[in-house]
């Protein structure tokens, strides 16, 4: 019989993976940014992120982070529901969302 891994150490995993990929999704934003046509005040633009509440929250307070130490600004907009990120993109009101 397999025995299951024990619950914290699948936590661990899961918050991990979590931190990577959004770290993986700040980098993509990162470089599209960059390599896309440069506006005259390239270095006060913020990308506006729109997230889930919960532990998206912690997970973009750490990208939010080491993206401004990299000088990438951005901002998230907390949402409640799913829903609301991708009628926020449509309407223009943030530039990406990440659930």
């Amino acid at each position: 019989m397999t025995k299951l891994p024990k619950a914290p150490h699948l936590l661990s995993r899961l918050i991990t993976r979590r931190v990577g990929l959004a770290a993986l999704f700040a980098s993509a934003v990162a470089l599209a940014a960059l390599a896309g046509p440069q506006p005259a005040v390239a270095e006060d633009k913020v990308i506006k992120v729109g997230i889930i509440s919960g532990e998206d929250e912690d997970v973009w307070r750490v990208v939010t982070q080491e993206a401004d130490k990299r000088g990438l600004k951005i901002e998230t907009v907390v949402f409640n529901d799913y829903t609301q990120p991708n009628e926020a993109l449509e309407r223009g009101e943030i530039d990406a969302n990440a659930f």
